[in-house]
């Protein structure tokens, strides 16, 4: 495929992707059977790299792909997208009104309450 399209620029830096998973994955074993710490320390060194690569590639080949514009004609994206309509609630699904006793902010309402009742127990009888 065409490395100048987005899906193009992503299968070009798949083998750096195998390489990090590689990478993690000998660190790991590294780990499991105990190897020095120098050892596995250089693994952990190497996988965190590999995989900081991989992220730094990709986000310069969508930033590339976004200024050539390839990201909406490959993929074929229209250039504006309909927001998605978000169905409403069903009455079972709705929190039931709030009762007129209750504050506006409950909370609040048990604050002031459990403020008072502090009062009432260190009252001088």
């Amino acid at each position: 495929m065409d490395k100048r399209t987005f899906i193009g620029m992503v299968e070009a830096g798949e083998p750096l992707i195998q390489q990090a998973i590689e990478a993690m994955r000998e660190y790991h074993q590294a780990q499991d059977r105990g190897a020095p710490a120098e050892e596995v320390e250089r693994l952990r060194l190497l996988a965190e790299s590999l995989f900081q690569a991989v992220s730094d590639y990709q986000l310069r080949a969508v930033a590339k792909a976004s200024r050539q514009g390839a990201a909406s004609a490959s993929l074929g994206c229209p250039s504006a997208v309909a927001p998605v309509r978000i169905p409403p609630l069903s009455p079972e699904a709705r929190q039931p009104t709030a009762p007129l006793w209750c504050s506006p902010t409950c909370s609040h309402g048990l604050m002031i309450e459990r403020e008072s009742w502090r009062r009432l127990m260190i009252k001088p009888e």
